[in-house]
């Protein structure tokens, strides 16, 4: 029964990344052939607006909420924990759209009106997404394979159909696609509240003497070490955009935004599916008393490093060789330059997520502190490689720039979890 359990696991995980992958690249296909490259690379920019409010508000709050779920119940999610972990989603949506109202306002009557609207319509996204990505931490902890499969597998279909409805029928702009994906998680919102509470009562009341403001407290306390270095991840993997924009045009940052979701992000789309299925039974499974369990741990992360690794490799060949015949099935023919620098993108972004892997050991061991300074230290080398990358080598240079700065990670992280496990030997 437990192996088939786990082979039914499995199978929901990869049947939702599969289909969120394939959601994922026929957007771009949707997206390219009613906008221009200069319009996607304007929504690439307020992407990455979004992507800063949920990495710095909602992901470390994230790892929390799903760090916690097996410590304070072993039968589910208990309705406690769900208010303590609502109630940390509302204080970090509260902060997010305070700070975008205000950026909003102040890039209004410093720069210009329309990137004052940029900014907040890219708020209001990165708020409900941010809610969002913590509900599903929330499932994904109590292994809720199903329900986070089929919300993975329709996420980029609703996107992508409300964003097209609303530039067909209103204006081909990056605000109006932005305000179709906010109303997409709006109501993911709606639905993965209900699916919670129905999961919780069917919990029924169960007894802790932890009230709901000291697991909100250990909850932010545990997340604080990923606060630490949230603004800088975010920094590094806004600046290869930003750079190229401040360097060549919005074009170049529109062909590179396509390049990137071609080939960076279907290696962290596999990522997460193998993360998403292994990280909630090493949490689980982790008995800091005992070796054997310590053991387990670290063979279950280190065969997670090696599949991405030998994945990484895999897609960087596959795209150096079928390059082209991607690029031209996946994008509009305006974004065809995007071919030279796909490889080079799936060949970074499989080398960075193989060091990601690797730290999931630092999570399972409270000793999540132990990445700052690798995270901050790699994040600044990585800004100042892309800035170097787009100044002398337009988007291609970046790309390189990228690998660089995986290559760099992955072995820093590696040797900081080699000397932890050392120590616990």
């Amino acid at each position: 029964m437990k192996k088939l359990k786990i082979a039914s696991e499995a199978g929901w995980v990869l049947a939702g990344q599969t289909s969120f992958l394939i959601g994922s690249l026929l957007s771009i296909k949707f997206l390219t052939e009613k906008l221009t490259p200069s319009i996607f690379g304007q929504l690439a920019l307020g992407l990455t607006i979004a992507q800063g409010f949920v990495i710095i508000f909602f992901g470390p709050k994230s790892n929390g909420i799903a760090r916690y779920l097996t410590i304070s119940s072993k039968t589910g999610i208990a309705d406690y924990y769900f208010k303590a972990t609502n109630k940390v989603l509302i204080n970090s949506s509260k902060k997010a759209a305070a700070l975008g109202a205000l950026a909003s306002i102040i890039i209004w009557l410093i720069v210009s009106s329309e990137s004052g609207l940029l900014v907040m319509y890219a708020t209001t996204f990165a708020v409900t997404s941010g809610y969002v990505s913590g509900l599903i931490s929330l499932l994904t902890a109590a292994r809720k394979r199903t329900v986070v499969a089929l919300h993975q597998g329709v996420e980029p279909w609703i996107k992508v159909t409300i964003a097209i409805f609303f530039i067909t029928t209103l204006k081909a702009e990056a605000n109006i696609v932005l305000a179709g994906y906010t109303v997409a998680c709006l109501i993911m919102i709606v639905v993965l509240l209900i699916v919670i509470k129905i999961e919780v009562q069917r919990n029924g009341i169960i007894f802790n003497k932890i009230n709901n403001e000291d697991w909100v407290s250990k909850i932010n306390e545990y997340s604080n070490s990923f606060a630490m270095f949230a603004v800088f991840t975010w920094a590094y993997m806004a600046s290869d955009r930003w750079a190229i924009n401040h360097f060549t045009t919005l074009n170049d940052v529109g062909v590179y935004a396509v390049a990137f979701m071609l080939g960076y992000s279907p290696m962290i789309a596999i990522s997460n599916a193998l993360a998403q299925y292994a990280t909630p039974i090493i949490y689980q499974k982790f008995d800091p008393s005992k070796s054997m369990s310590q053991h387990n741990a670290r063979n279950a992360t280190n065969i997670l490093v090696v599949i991405l690794i030998i994945l990484s490799i895999s897609s960087f060949l596959t795209t150096l060789i079928f390059g082209q015949f991607i690029v031209s099935n996946f994008a509009s023919e305006e974004f065809v330059k995007a071919k030279e620098i796909v490889p080079w993108l799936a060949l970074a972004g499989g080398l960075f997520v193989a060091g990601e892997a690797k730290a999931i050991l630092f999570n399972a061991t409270m000793n999540q502190s132990l990445q700052i300074k690798p995270k901050i230290f790699t994040a600044l080398i990585g800004i100042a490689l892309n800035i170097i990358g787009a100044m002398f080598w337009s988007s291609e240079g970046v790309a390189y720039s990228c690998v660089i700065f995986s290559v760099v990670y992955f072995t820093w992280i590696s040797l900081l979890a080699n000397k932890l496990n050392n120590k616990r030997k």
